[in-house]
């Protein structure tokens, strides 16, 4: 039996154990607490580590404004614009202005110049730039109230073109839209894609039918594989002395993904090689796409490009095999026509070709077959009668 002495004691003892591990927990809880409010602070400025999140949560300032949140569909459609960025060097003048505040979770703000498309995170040097910024883009901005609080909804879209696809479904579960939101841009169900960048709303909103951009969808399902293939053309009339300038491109929908396939821009920048000259043909073969294809000359071109070939003797170089002496400029126009009368309409596109020092100029047309399979070269003309 304890004495009535030591009882004192020992209670003494334990209240210096218990108030020891009192502090001593007191101290590791401090400790995770500041450490957890380290991170928190420690905000990325990392760009790619931004564009490839999978979740964002943002708030957007305009200048001398206030914050407000933005909606998933406004947020990635500001991230798909900052995907398409470049970096530029010795800029750093450009960080005088901004006009926005991009404010992502985790992230750094972000300044953006909306004129052209120049941004940079908060507190770095770094300055970077939008390759195809539409500056049209931001003016269409829409703010909405949702559920008593007032967030970035959407931007504007002006509706170019409206269909569906799978018509055994719900046709709202199938929607197919070309629209313009500063870019003209395809949607088809949940996924969206870039047409035509930077496009003025003149183009789109103009009573003049001369300065105003006509727009074109087309659609081939292919039901075995599940996919479908848009070619969407457009055509502005107003442009250079050829009288108008059109676009042409393919897209590919696999029921997850919509892609790019086919864009008649790059056969502009196809490389042309002289293959043949011989009397009055000329042959050509555009390398790209593995085609060849003729042309008849008139009297004087072929005096000049005799005179040519004369030239390049004395310069040591041969005219045959030459690449840098044509090239294509603009697709002015195009049309779906059955050229060879074969029950199906192909789409021919106008090619201007011009260049080389004789001074060939040509139409060539380009024609392609368009089906539920995609779209591809079939023939190369140069005489118009053959494809009116």
């Amino acid at each position: 039996m304890l004495s009535k002495k030591i009882y004192p004691v020992i209670i003494i003892i334990l209240t210096v154990v218990i108030s020891s591990c009192n502090i001593s927990i007191d101290k590791e809880d401090g400790q995770r607490d500041l450490g957890s409010k380290d991170k928190e602070e420690v905000l990325s400025t990392n760009i790619e580590s931004l564009i490839s999140q999978e979740e964002y949560e943002l708030r957007i300032k305009q200048t001398n404004g206030s914050y407000y949140y933005a909606t998933e569909d406004f947020t990635l459609r500001l991230l798909e614009e900052l995907k398409d960025y470049k970096i530029e060097e010795g800029q750093l003048d450009k960080r005088e202005n901004f006009d926005i505040v991009l404010n992502f979770k985790g992230f750094q703000e972000i300044f953006l110049n909306i004129k052209d498309g120049y941004f940079w995170f908060h507190n770095t040097n770094q300055v970077y730039k939008i390759s195809e910024w539409s500056n049209n883009l931001w003016e269409r901005y829409v703010l909405k109230e949702i559920d008593g609080e007032i967030k970035y909804y959407s931007f504007k879209k002006d509706i170019l073109a409206r269909t569906y696809i799978g018509l055994h479904q719900k046709p709202e579960a199938n929607e197919v839209l070309l629209y313009y939101d500063g870019d003209i841009r395809l949607k088809v169900k949940d996924k969206a894609i870039t047409v035509l960048s930077d496009i003025p709303e003149d183009w789109i909103e103009s009573l003049i039918a001369s300065n105003r951009i006509i727009n074109q969808l087309y659609i081939k399902e292919n039901s075995m594989e599940n996919k479908q293939f848009f070619l969407v053309g457009s055509t502005y009339s107003h442009t250079n002395k050829y009288g108008s300038t059109s676009w042409l491109s393919c897209y590919e929908y696999d029921g997850e993904s919509l892609k790019e396939i086919w864009d008649m821009k790059n056969v502009l920048s196809n490389t042309i090689k002289v293959l043949d000259y011989n009397e009055d043909i000329l042959t050509l073969e555009i390398e790209e796409q593995n085609k060849e294809f003729q042309i008849k000359l008139t009297k004087d071109e072929i005096s000049r490009i005799d005179d040519y070939i004369k030239y390049l003797k004395e310069m040591g170089e041969e005219y045959i095999g030459k690449e840098d002496y044509l090239f294509f400029s603009i697709v002015p126009t195009y049309k779906f026509f059955d050229y060879n009368n074969d029950g199906n309409e192909e789409l021919i596109a106008n090619v201007y070709m011009r260049g080389g020092a004789p001074g060939i100029t040509r139409i060539i047309y380009f024609i392609y077959d368009f089906t539920d399979e995609g779209i591809t070269l079939e023939n190369i003309l140069v005489d118009k009668e053959n494809v009116v």
